[in-house]
């Protein structure tokens, strides 16, 4: 019997090019929906350099080519666990909810109060809490901090690299008024798209500052009286590039 609840994986690829982690959390989540019966669709869009155009575009494949209930955006540098991510199908009911996932950078400051609070600790550990979260998420009222659960919790802003957003929400948004229209003939590499765009993600510049399409968009849905969600207890791996720095006279004065 297929469950009620669907899902549509949709990924923005600039290059076209998918990360290994990437890879493997997709087709384990895939795997996950079709043992429990869940319909999973796959929207991939490469090439469109701009991401609000590329995250409006597939929002609206998601709402106008698939009878999908849900839409999870996947970024091509994100990967995941597959049984932690699909615990937040037990919250579809929510308008949004999102993994929390670090900046492509270490937080060497938490790094080093670490290791100077616990000596003893084990090396392989540091990886674990090395992940920088500065600026990646927004808790209501600027609250300074948050619980880490296993339960989600109300944010004012979350990435939407690994981001569930209902059908329902988004067809309120465009009822409520508050998306605009895209150009009626707006290309998509190359091709003139048949159906409508709404404008859910947008970059804007807030008091000097760029603020991402993600943060545009919850503010929508929180203006809305809708609620985003962050979960906290989904382990995230974001891939980039690194460039690893020798200096053997630097490190010689440490030793």
């Amino acid at each position: 019997m297929t469950s009620p609840f669907s899902l549509a994986v949709a990924t923005p690829t600039r290059s076209g090019s998918f990360c290994m982690d990437y890879v493997g959390s997709v087709l384990e989540l895939q795997h996950h929906c079709l043992g429990k019966g869940i319909d999973f669709r796959f929207l991939p869009l490469a090439n469109v350099t701009l991401i609000d155009l590329a995250r409006n575009t597939l929002a609206n494949r998601f709402l106008w080519e698939t009878p999908c209930t849900h839409l999870l955006f996947v970024d091509d540098d994100m990967g995941f666990h597959a049984g932690e991510l699909a615990r937040m199908f037990d919250y579809r009911d929510r308008d949004v909810i999102g993994a929390l996932y670090p900046r492509r950078a270490y937080d060497w400051a938490r790094i080093k109060q670490a290791v100077l609070s616990h000596p003893d600790i084990d090396p392989a550990t540091l990886p674990d809490i090395a992940a920088d979260y500065r600026d990646m998420f927004a808790l209501p009222g600027d609250a300074p901090t948050m619980t880490v659960s296993h339960e989600p919790i109300p944010m004012a802003g979350i990435p939407s690299g690994l981001m569930m957003i209902s059908r329902e929400c988004l067809m309120k948004l465009i009822g409520s008024g508050r998306v605009s229209q895209i150009n009626p003939g707006t290309e998509v590499n190359g091709q003139v798209v048949k159906h409508p765009i709404y404008e859910f993600f947008r970059q804007t510049t807030i008091d000097g500052r760029t603020q991402g399409e993600d943060y545009y968009f919850c503010s929508l849905v929180n203006a809305s009286g809708a609620q985003v969600w962050g979960c906290t207890w989904i382990q995230v791996t974001h891939t980039g590039a690194h460039s690893f720095y020798g200096n053997l006279q630097k490190i010689s004065s440490y030793l």
